[in-house]
């Protein structure tokens, strides 16, 4: 429950962000490419080596 509290705040939070401001607005964006990044890199560690 708190964690999809969070989730929605963070949506209201990201709404809000970028009305006046074109700074926060570039800096949210490099927020979620960070993050998608990290995912990204994640899913990959996940992948076992292969063997030769």
């Amino acid at each position: 429950m708190l964690k999809r509290f969070f989730e929605k705040w963070r949506e209201l939070e990201e709404a809000l962000d970028g009305i006046d401001d074109l700074q926060g607005q570039a800096f949210l964006n490099l927020e979620r490419r960070v993050a998608r990044l990290e995912k990204e890199l994640a899913s990959l560690r996940a992948i076992p080596p292969l063997e030769n």
